[in-house]
């Protein structure tokens, strides 16, 4: 085992996969966006009927204002269009009508279409001027920025970096590099063995060289 690399892979474990985790679970970044559509005065003749198209988006959350007014009473209808290709469809629900207003005002929130039709018609003999205001506002989310995918990856590297070290600490013996004990495995490396391993062994020359000559002998 070894402490230091345990400790480091841990901390490097750690930042890394919390800066993950907070990276993913964070919610992704959404924009508002709107559409305006506005009709100011128009002069509708007696008898007659006019529309105007509102535009919105496609969107599984939205809302929608809409208010109108007009000169005199008025039959109006709010219609959500037919799906393109719908064989035989004049006009899509009435998501609100009115019989004979001067004016009136619609609002919901929910599934938006990607637009809207307000039909309105005059009555017999009496022309009208006409007018409306509507905002449909959505939200959409946004892509990532390329700065949050970096950061995820290198969130990632540094986990699986502190993963590898945390391993190699918990499960790399001490002293990997020193050389095994010298072990005697049959009596004729025994000795060599008891030489290699004593502590006591040194170069020493005593008793390995020839004695020095002595004094020359004298003969009476």
């Amino acid at each position: 085992m070894r402490p230091w690399l345990v400790i480091v892979g841990v901390a490097f474990l750690l930042v890394g996969g919390g800066a993950l985790l907070a990276l993913l679970l964070a919610p992704a970044p959404s924009v508002t966006q709107q559409s305006t559509s506005q009709l100011d005065g128009q002069f509708t003749p007696a008898s007659s009927t006019a529309s105007a198209t509102i535009p919105a988006a496609n969107a599984a959350r939205g809302t929608l204002v809409l208010h109108w007014s007009s000169t005199v009473p008025v039959a109006v209808d709010l219609l959500v269009p037919c799906a393109p290709r719908t064989f035989g469809c004049v006009s899509g629900p009435s998501l609100a009508s009115w019989p004979a207003n001067a004016s009136g005002s619609f609002s919901f929130a929910g599934l938006l279409n990607q637009e809207y039709v307000l039909s309105w018609a005059t009555p017999a003999g009496e022309p009208a001027t006409f007018t409306f205001s509507a905002v449909a506002r959505w939200t959409v989310q946004s892509s990532p920025p390329a700065a949050d995918a970096i950061a995820e990856v290198a969130s990632g590297l540094l986990a699986g970096v502190g993963a590898v070290a945390l391993f190699l600490g918990l499960f790399l013996r001490g002293g990997f590099r020193r050389p095994p004990p010298m072990v005697s495995r049959t009596a004729d490396d025994a000795a060599e063995v008891a030489r290699a391993t004593d502590p006591r062994t040194g170069t020493s020359d005593g008793g390995s060289g020839r004695p020095p000559p002595g004094p020359p002998s004298r003969s009476g």
